[in-house]
């Protein structure tokens, strides 16, 4: 499930990913895309809560094209939706139960 959100279907070149403000994974977790700017000097870019190290290493074949990055990305797992509930006659909604995975900077 880790290696799910590290997953975008395509080949997403770095130039691609500068176009773009997010990607979304396989297991339909969504990144924000970012090129940080501090005191006029370009940072690196930023996937979710990683920041890409190396770009554009293309896979055999045309298998498509991976990119290193700094940490485990960040996800969310809901673990328990929040839905109405009807409890003798009267309507309850649980908070919904979250698990957070990976690097949380």
């Amino acid at each position: 499930e880790l290696l799910c959100v590290h997953i975008v279907l395509g080949s997403l070149s770095k130039e691609h990913l500068l176009k773009t403000r997010s990607v979304t994974t396989i297991s339909q977790q969504t990144h924000h895309v970012l090129l940080p700017d501090e005191d006029g000097q370009a940072q690196e870019l930023q996937v979710g809560s990683a920041q890409l190290r190396s770009c554009d290493h293309a896979l055999p074949n045309g298998r498509g094209i991976v990119h290193v990055v700094d940490s485990v990305l960040c996800y969310i797992r809901v673990l328990q939706h929040c839905r109405y509930e009807q409890v003798w006659n009267k309507t309850v909604r649980p908070s919904p139960k979250l698990e957070v995975h990976g690097d949380w900077r």
